[in-house]
């Protein structure tokens, strides 16, 4: 049997939640403020994914649009 071990990364909650934030707004991810290769700049990336999955919209008449990043094709009816 093999000696791997795992390690944990603690992650910055400020970071994660700015990030989370950033995601579900649909802004992109190169406004992470921090560094490259830290963990906060981590921290903000794993919030960033986890945001977009669910990204805000806008209801229009009864209707949700989604306003995110990835727009949907919207047929002219």
């Amino acid at each position: 049997m093999s000696d791997t071990r795992i390690t944990r990364i603690p992650l910055d909650p400020t970071a994660l939640r700015e990030g989370y934030l950033a995601g579900r707004r649909g802004i992109t991810d190169e406004a992470n403020p921090y560094q490259a290769g830290t963990h906060e700049a981590l921290a903000w990336g794993i919030g960033w994914v986890t945001g977009l999955k669910k990204q805000l919209g806008v209801v229009y008449g009864g209707r949700s649009v989604f306003t995110g990043r990835f727009r949907p094709f919207l047929s002219s009816q």
